[in-house]
């Protein structure tokens, strides 16, 4: 995910284990997917790596509670704001200075001119409930922009009917998503789905004709959602939700004839960000993969 970027090359590059270039793994032939810029030519001009992520303390602009669930808006640079208002990013925040405290949490709304983004997040475990009670500052660590599956998939639908359904925590990830689909000039309905607050309907871009917003209650308006789906035939469905709304979804899409591209959130653990410390890797086909760095296609 951040081959090309500032933040390349990366730790892994530095260990010998980048995941594109073969060259910088130790072995003798250049054998890379071409991301489109060459990460060891970047290891030279950078002289060995590239910009590390540093955590640092924010101020909290205000805070916001819907039951378990808070959304907290924090002071950043307006250069930080602006490079977290693509789809799928993300943050590390964590409520004192001990750094095991990190926990990944989504983007709801980047605002540059502001200075400020704004962060959703269920108290649930020591990581939030610190978090919860950290009074006027926070500690944060970002850019990431992992945070979803399926990138490849949102940037190649263009002037087509798309649909964004979304639910619990995840939907944070949706009114970034809705608003990528707008400028690519899609047409674009969210179902936000209930029960549970939703928090992120105010977030979603006012006045575009090319958008409209439904509320539903699942699993009881699964067979509605359904007919939505047939209705539209969209050619992107975007998921933003746990294992139950995604299997409800995928399932009404497997009966429409012909199947649109899928990108949903992610579900994995999560601890670095960097792919360093383990907690994201899987077997994708016999073949380890570390998530947190990772761009999958769905």
């Amino acid at each position: 995910m951040d081959a090309g970027s500032p933040y390349c090359p990366c730790y892994l590059a530095d260990l010998g284990e980048c995941l594109e270039c073969s060259v910088l793994r130790g072995e003798t032939t250049c054998r890379c997917r071409w991301p489109g810029v060459c990460v060891l030519a970047h290891h030279g001009w950078q002289r060995g790596h590239g910009t590390r992520r540093q955590s640092v303390r924010v101020p909290v602009v205000s805070r916001k509670a819907y039951g378990t669930l808070e959304l907290i808006r924090v002071q950043v640079a307006p250069q930080l704001a602006a490079a977290l208002g693509q789809p799928g990013s993300f943050v590390f925040v964590r409520g004192g200075a001990t750094p095991f405290f990190d926990a990944p949490v989504a983007v709801v709304q980047a605002d540059p001119q502001a200075a400020t983004v704004l962060l959703a997040y269920a108290v649930l475990g020591p990581k939030t409930k610190q978090l919860a009670q950290c009074g006027e500052t926070v500690w944060l660590r970002a850019p990431y922009w992992n945070g979803l599956v399926g990138h490849r998939a949102l940037a190649a639908t263009r002037g087509a009917s798309c649909l964004v359904v979304a639910g619990g925590t995840a939907q944070s990830l949706a009114p970034h998503v809705a608003r990528a689909l707008l400028r690519q000039g899609n047409a674009v309905t969210v179902v936000l789905g209930r029960p549970g607050p939703l928090f992120s309907r105010s977030f979603f871009p006012e006045g575009s004709a090319a958008l409209s917003l439904v509320e539903m209650r699942f699993p009881q308006d699964a067979a509605a959602f359904g007919r939505l789906l047939r209705r539209l035939s969209p050619r992107l469905v975007f998921c933003a939700g746990g294992e139950r709304l995604r299997g409800m979804a995928l399932a009404q899409v497997a009966t429409l004839a012909e199947p649109p591209r899928l990108a949903w959130s992610i579900d994995h653990r999560m601890c670095c960000g960097e792919g360093v410390c383990g907690a994201c890797l899987s077997n994708v086909q016999g073949q380890p993969v570390r998530r947190c760095k990772v761009v999958q296609d769905a």
